[in-house]
């Protein structure tokens, strides 16, 4: 715009000359960067257009597994953003695929909240997961080993979240909900969550710009996996190895 404005001030046409220079708004949202477009994402950058001129947030989050370990299974999140005056400002669901586990999902929810946020943000995160929050406070609290970056389960989410912490100068407080309780908050996030059969999917980006490391692939790059890669390849290894055992005379 710089540039075409001082070519027409060279070149002046007076009927095409601006009186003034124009006024671009230009928002950031993070979600795009995380997240592959898709309609869940596209709502996430409303969310964060919306939540532009503000700078205290308070998530209630959950995730869902239904039907583990059959072909039925589905997993998903679901969050309650809401005001100073406990009014609901907004929600939040999708479906969510790989690797499924109520841990996982919990995560993604509270990624896919945090990233809604602006910059320079005071975030209070409301769930009922306490290995979240324990890891959290592990993570954020110590250097991490170098041997250790890719040793805790789906890395590539707490490295992403941990990474767009430290790159939009976010302070975030996590609360422990009791689970199963009158919170109308925390039941309407785990409401939202189990709702994710009718929503679409929102599909994580493992080589998103807060990511720095490589992902291992599994069957052709369909699943990247989210586990410790030494791990990983020694589960393949002893299961190729039993297969080969057992297919003996």
């Amino acid at each position: 715009m710089d540039l075409i404005f001082s070519t027409a001030v060279k070149y002046p046409i007076p009927s095409a000359l601006p009186s003034l220079l124009p006024s671009i708004p230009i928002y950031s949202s993070a979600a795009s960067e995380i997240f592959y477009p898709s309609d869940k994402t596209n709502q996430l950058i409303e969310i964060s257009l919306s939540n532009s001129t503000q700078n205290i947030f308070n998530f209630y989050t959950d995730g869902s597994v239904i039907d583990i370990g059959t072909n039925q299974c589905s997993m998903g999140i679901g969050w309650v953003q809401i005001d100073n005056n406990n009014q609901v400002i907004h929600k939040f669901s999708a479906k969510t695929r790989l690797w499924p586990t109520s841990y996982k999902a919990e995560l993604l929810s509270i990624l896919s909240a945090i990233s809604t946020t602006p910059r320079n943000s005071f975030i209070n995160i409301y769930t009922d997961s306490q290995s979240i929050i324990s890891k959290y406070t592990k993570l954020s609290s110590s250097i991490i080993n170098p041997n250790k970056l890719l040793k805790f389960n789906v890395w590539p989410l707490w490295h992403t979240l941990l990474n767009l912490i430290q790159s939009f100068k976010l302070h975030i407080i996590f609360h422990k909900v009791q689970a199963h309780t009158d919170n109308i908050f925390n039941n309407l996030a785990d409401s939202l969550a189990k709702q994710h059969t009718f929503q679409t999917l929102l599909d994580f980006n493992h080589t998103n710009t807060y990511n720095p490391y490589h992902i291992l692939q599994w069957e052709e790059e369909l699943y990247p996996v989210e586990y410790s890669t030494r791990y990983f390849i020694k589960t393949i290894c002893k299961a190729h190895i039993l297969a080969m055992w057992s297919s003996q005379k």
